[in-house]
């Protein structure tokens, strides 16, 4: 009878946790079908995304540079774009730190832009 008991409560337990979990659709499928990344470049493109969200002051400017980054010119964003933590960060991955920091996390079209942009061979067009 206790065994019997015990599997109830097991059963129950299971159910009411997997059952109260919510998802956001738009977080999970971002709307990215009007993104246009076909004419992306350096100057028009990524780094009013980048000066826009990270080269703030106090976080990745040319005074600050949090954790050693500049991102105030081309030379500075080319060479994180390349380590993988670069996207992880502003994609809000688990295993990284969101970007930008206390910051809402970027457009799915500006990140899909940023990867298309890395994609091309991050230009300095």
């Amino acid at each position: 009878m206790k065994s019997k008991l015990l599997l109830a409560v097991f059963f129950v337990t299971v159910l009411s946790v997997t059952s109260c979990y919510y998802d956001k659709e738009e977080v999970l499928y971002p709307n990215t079908k009007d993104c246009d990344t076909t004419k992306i470049s350096f100057q028009s493109t990524i780094f009013p995304i980048i000066n826009s969200s990270c080269n703030l002051s106090g976080c990745h400017d040319a005074t600050t540079q949090a954790s050693g980054y500049n991102f105030t010119t081309y030379a500075g964003i080319k060479a994180q774009i390349e380590v993988p933590r670069f996207l992880g960060s502003i994609k809000h991955e688990s295993s990284y730190s969101s970007m930008p920091k206390g910051g809402g996390k970027l457009s799915a079209c500006n990140i899909l832009k940023i990867e298309q942009w890395k994609k091309n061979g991050s230009p300095n067009n």
